[in-house]
């Protein structure tokens, strides 16, 4: 891999003196692309597992739902009609973008 390549090339590099780093500094370099491996082998797995298809359903059944109950809960409990009808077209709204957000994520 490319990490292992480049860790060989900078370890070489101060042992022949073309990098002057203290071996303090250069560890950290080392510490900071093992982290790097270790995330990404992190993010490979999280897209090796689909989403549970049950689950996903059900966040659309609640979405459903919220989308239909909200508006009569801002006109019973608003004082003003607009302001109701933007509380309830944001919330709405927001929750069905970050649905399709996740949706394209997966």
């Amino acid at each position: 891999c490319c990490v292992i390549g480049f860790a060989a090339s900078s370890w070489r590099g101060m042992a022949s003196g073309v990098i002057a780093v203290p071996p303090p500094i250069l560890s950290l370099v080392f510490q900071e692309l093992s982290y790097g491996i270790v995330n990404a082998k992190d993010v490979q797995k999280i897209a090796e597992f689909p989403f549970p298809f049950p689950y996903s359903q059900l966040i659309i059944s609640i979405s459903i739902v919220q989308s239909l109950v909200t508006p009569l809960m801002c006109a019973f409990q608003g004082s003003s009609p607009v302001l109701a009808c933007i509380v309830a077209f944001v919330s709405v709204f927001v929750l069905w973008c970050m649905n399709f957000g996740a949706a394209e994520l997966e």
